[in-house]
């Protein structure tokens, strides 16, 4: 796969189903998900890796967030499928 290496930075907490739920949403080609709908469009989705990290010492949202800003310092921009500030 060539051109940005993360596509879509997003939080999956055990309080609404955690990961499971969100991978779910994701797999079902964006539905319930709006980061996914857009990703789904790639002509190489067939080929994309999907990689989490846990953060017990820290809240989902507080995570994404530094995440994002980490990427768009690097990038000059937000991830593809990141729509939401």
């Amino acid at each position: 796969m060539s051109g940005t290496p993360v596509l879509y930075i997003g939080k999956a907490e055990a309080k609404v189903g955690g990961l499971r739920k969100r991978l779910g949403q994701f797999a079902r080609k964006g539905a319930s998900h709006q980061g996914g709908r857009s990703i789904w469009q790639l002509a190489d989705q067939d080929e994309l890796l999907v990689a989490w990290v846990t953060t017990p010492e820290e809240s989902a949202e507080d995570v994404e967030v530094r995440y994002r800003a980490a990427f768009a310092d690097v990038f000059g921009r937000w991830p593809f499928a990141n729509r939401k500030r």
